[in-house]
C-alpha cells in the first residue's frame, strides 16, 4: 500500500514565505497490530514498524514560494525521542528538467519502517524541510525552513493531509560597499558608488537569494539613479550615479529590498527591506568673491563685488596670527560667502609648524588648524565650504601634504576632511575643475603635477605630468591655472641653480586634463626661472620670470603670442592681474639685482605686449601679486617697503597708500577682494589687515 506527503502551493495570503508541504501520513497495518504509544498511552503495549512517510517536493515556478534560488530540499523525520527516521535526513535534488512550466516538476522520498500508536495516543513524528541553493544538500545556510507534526496509530488506515509552510530564515537585509569607497565620503554629481545586497539569517549568516529577486530604489530627494536604468534596477548589486544636487549639499536614500521574501510575507516587510544614505556635495570652486589665489581658475586676480577704495584708505582691522612666536605668511588671503577669511603661516623663528587660521569678518579668530609642516600654499574653497591647501612635511625636506578641511557643525573647529601625503611639498594653492578635480604641483626632488579626487584627495590613478628631460624637472611652485572650458591645466616649473652655479631654464607646459598628455611646453630664454603662476585670458597664457622677462603665449599653440616678450629689467615674482575687459595686464617688479631700482608696477596691452604705463621706482620690490577692483578701476599689491598701495589703473599714479609703520612689515602675501570691494592682506610679521 502507497501513501504520499506532497509538498504543494497555497495561496499567498496563506503562507509566510515559501512553499505548503502536504503530508499524507498512513498507517500499514494489515493484521491491525498494537503500537507502541509515544502520545501517552499504556507503555507496555507493543509497537509495530509497520508506519510509511512518502513525501514528494513540488517546485512550482509560478508562486515562487520555494526560494527562487533552491537547488535541494533537505528532509527529516525524527520520532517523539529525536530518533531520525531510518535514512533519514535526506536530501531532495532539484529536477534537471526543471523549466518552471506546467506540469509541476517533483522528487521524492519515502520514510519506512515506522512505529505506530493506538487510538488517542499515536506516536508522533516531527517532519521538517529545509531549502538550501546547493544539491549536495545542508552546506551554508537555509533559505527557508519549516515543519509539523504528524501522528500514526493503528486506527489510521486512511491518509491524512498536514499542510505546513516553508518559512524565509532572512532576518535582515544588509547593504555593502563594493567600490573602495566608505558611507562617509561625499560623492558627487556624476561620481557613482557600488553596492551589494545581502540576507542575513538569524545566526548572521548568507542566505543565498537570486539576484533578480532584488530591487533598487532611489528613494527621496529623487536625485541620480542607478547606472542605465533610472531610479529603480533589479539585482543583487547596484551602482548608483549622483545627480547635481545644486548649491547646497543633499542627502539621497537608497533602498533595496528582497522581493521575493518580502512579496510571501507583506507582515513584514522592513525584514527585507534596508536603505543607506548618500550625501552628495556641490563639486568646484565656490562662488565667492575669492576663492583662491588670485581669485579665479584662471588666475585672473579680478575682484567680483563691490565698488574700488578710491582716493583714500582706512583699516577695519587687524590682528596678528600669533603672538609669540610670530608667524610667516606667505599663503594669500581667500574669502567664503560669509566672509570668512582663510590663510595659512608658518613659524618665523623655525621655519615649520604650519597653521590655517579662519578669522571672522570682524577680525576675530574663528579657528585655526595645525598642519604637518610650513604653510605656503594659498588655501582654496570649494562650493561646499571644503578648505583644500598643501604644505610642507616638518619631518623631510622632500616630502608633503594635501588637506581637505571645513569647519565643523558648529563653526566653532576644523574638521579633517581628508589629509593625503604627498611625494613633495606643495608650494602653490591647488586648482578645482567643476568636477571637483584638484591639480598640484610639487617641489623637492618629486617636481610632478597630480590630479587628485578633491571629495578624498586620493590622486588618480596613471595621471602625473613630468618633463620627459629629467634636466628640466625643477619645482613647481606655481599654482596651476585652467582654461575656461577645464580642457587643460597650465602651470610653470621653477627652474633651477646648477652645480656651476648657473640656471637651468623653466617652462610653461600646457596638459590635456583627461589625460594628462602635454599639449604643449614653452621654453623660457636660458637661464630664466619663475615664480609667477600662470594667468589664462583672451587666448593667452601670461607669466613673467626672474630674468626680468614677461611672456604672453598663445593659448592653442604654445608659441609666443606677442612679437617679443617685454623686458622689465628687473626680477618677477608676481603673478600678473587682468583688467576686466581684457585689455591690460599688470605685474610687478623685485630688483635687488641692478642697482637702479627698478621696482615699478607696469600695465602692457594685452594684444601686443606694448606699454601702457609703468609706475616711478619704489624703495623696495613686490613679490605680492596685484589684485584689480570690479571696477578696473584701483590695483592694490603688497611692497616689501612694508605698505600697501592703491595704484590708479589709468595712470599708474599712486592713488594712495596704507602705512604699517615698520619695513619689515613687507608683504609676500597677495591682496584678495572681499566683500563689499574690502582689501586683505597678511604680512611677512603674521598679521592680517583689512582695509576698506
Amino acid at each position: 500500500m502507497t501513501r504520499f506527503v506532497f509538498l504543494r502551493t497555497v495561496p499567498r495570503a496563506l503562507c509566510a514565505s515559501a512553499i505548503a508541504l502536504s503530508l499524507v501520513v498512513p498507517l500499514t497495518g494489515c493484521g491491525g497490530g498494537l503500537g507502541r504509544p509515544f502520545g501517552g498511552g499504556v507503555s507496555a503495549i507493543p509497537s509495530r514498524k509497520v508506519g510509511t512517510i512518502d513525501v514528494t517536493v513540488t517546485w512550482p515556478e509560478v508562486t515562487r514560494l520555494i526560494p527562487d534560488a533552491s537547488n535541494s530540499i533537505v528532509v527529516d523525520i525524527k520520532d517523539s525521542l529525536g530518533r531520525n527516521a531510518p535514512g533519514f535526513p535526506k536530501t531532495l535534488v532539484r529536477p534537471t528538467n526543471f523549466s518552471g512550466s506546467s506540469p509541476a516538476t517533483t522528487a521524492s522520498t519515502t520514510a519506512t519502517n515506522l512505529e505506530v500508536g493506538v487510538p488517542g495516543s499515536p506516536e508522533n513524528y516531527t517532519i521538517t524541510a529545509s531549502a538550501f541553493p546547493n544539491t549536495t544538500g545542508g552546506g551554508g545556510a537555509a533559505q527557508a525552513t519549516g515543519g509539523t507534526v504528524v501522528g500514526l496509530d493503528t486506527d489510521n488506515p486512511t491518509n491524512s493531509a498536514v499542510n505546513f509552510t516553508l518559512g524565509t530564515t532572512i532576518r535582515s537585509v544588509e547593504i555593502s560597499i563594493t567600490d573602495g569607497s566608505t558611507s562617509g565620503q561625499n560623492l558627487g554629481k556624476d561620481r557613482t558608488r557600488a553596492f551589494l545586497a545581502t540576507a542575513k539569517d538569524a545566526a548572521g549568516a548568507i542566505v543565498l537569494t537570486t539576484p533578480s529577486k532584488w530591487k533598487w530604489d532611489v528613494v527621496a530627494p529623487g536625485i541620480g539613479n542607478f547606472q542605465g536604468t533610472g531610479t529603480t534596477v533589479q539585482g543583487n548589486g547596484a551602482t548608483y550615479v549622483a545627480g547635481d544636487p545644486g548649491s547646497t549639499a543633499q542627502s539621497v536614500t537608497i533602498q533595496v529590498t528582497e522581493t521575493e521574501a518580502s512579496t510571501s510575507d507583506p507582515a513584514n516587510p522592513t525584514r527585507y527591506t534596508t536603505t543607506t544614505a548618500v550625501n552628495i556635495v556641490p563639486l568646484g570652486l565656490s562662488d565667492s568673491e575669492w576663492a583662491r589665489f588670485h581669485g579665479s581658475k584662471q588666475n585672473l586676480g579680478v575682484g567680483t563685488a563691490g565698488t574700488s577704495i578710491a582716493s583714500s584708505v582706512s583699516q577695519l582691522w587687524s590682528g596678528p596670527l600669533s603672538v609669540a612666536p610670530r608667524n610667516v605668511v606667505f599663503s594669500s588671503v581667500v574669502v567664503d560667502k560669509q566672509g570668512v577669511l582663510y590663510l595659512g603661516g608658518y613659524n618665523e623663528a623655525t621655519g615649520t609648524g604650519g597653521v590655517l587660521y579662519a578669522i571672522n569678518p570682524d577680525g576675530t579668530l574663528k579657528w585655526s588648524y595645525a598642519a604637518k609642516g610650513r604653510i605656503e600654499s594659498s588655501p582654496l574653497i570649494s562650493r561646499d565650504g571644503t578648505i583644500y591647501f598643501g604644505s610642507y612635511d616638518d619631518t623631510t625636506s622632500n616630502g608633503g601634504y594635501l588637506y581637505g578641511i571645513k569647519s565643523n557643525t558648529a563653526g566653532t573647529a576644523a574638521q579633517e576632511v581628508w589629509v593625503r601625503q604627498t611625494a613633495g611639498p606643495v608650494f602653490g594653492s591647488p586648482a578645482l575643475d567643476s568636477n571637483g578635480y584638484l591639480y598640484y604641483g610639487t617641489g623637492g626632488t618629486d617636481r610632478k603635477l597630480y590630479k587628485a579626487d578633491s571629495l578624498n584627495g586620493i590622486p588618480v590613478v596613471g595621471w602625473q605630468f613630468t618633463d620627459a628631460d629629467p634636466a628640466k624637472r625643477t619645482e613647481i611652485q606655481t599654482s596651476p591655472a585652467l582654461s575656461d572650458d577645464e580642457t587643460t591645466v597650465y602651470f610653470a616649473s621653477a627652474g633651477a641653480t646648477d652645480s656651476g652655479g648657473g640656471r637651468i631654464g623653466a617652462k610653461l607646459y600646457a596638459v590635456n586634463t583627461n589625460t594628462a598628455a602635454r599639449v604643449w611646453e614653452f621654453d623660457t630664454v636660458d637661464k630664466s626661472v619663475t615664480m609667477s603662476s600662470p594667468v589664462v585670458s583672451g587666448g593667452k597664457v601670461f607669466f613673467g620670470t626672474l630674468e626680468g622677462l614677461f611672456f604672453a603665449v598663445d593659448q592653442a599653440t604654445g608659441t609666443l603670442g606677442w612679437a617679443s616678450s617685454y623686458d622689465a629689467e628687473a626680477q618677477i615674482y608676481s603673478t600678473a592681474a587682468m583688467s576686466p575687459d581684457g585689455s591690460k595686464v599688470y605685474f610687478a617688479t623685485f630688483d635687488n639685482i641692478s642697482g637702479i631700482d627698478k621696482n615699478r608696477v607696469v600695465a602692457l596691452n594685452s594684444a601686443d605686449g606694448s606699454l601702457g604705463w609703468e609706475t616711478p621706482s619704489f624703495t623696495a620690490g613686490f613679490t605680492s601679486s596685484p589684485a584689480v577692483s570690479k571696477d578696473g578701476t584701483r590695483l592694490y599689491l603688497g611692497c616689501y617697503d612694508g605698505n600697501v598701495y592703491g595704484i590708479n589703473t589709468s595712470t599708474g599714479a599712486t592713488a594712495w597708500t596704507f602705512m604699517t609703520g615698520t619695513a619689515s612689515e613687507n608683504f609676500d602675501s597677495s591682496p584678495c577682494i572681499g566683500p563689499n570691494g574690502n582689501v586683505y592682506i597678511g604680512s611677512f610679521r603674521g598679521n592680517v589687515y583689512a582695509l576698506k
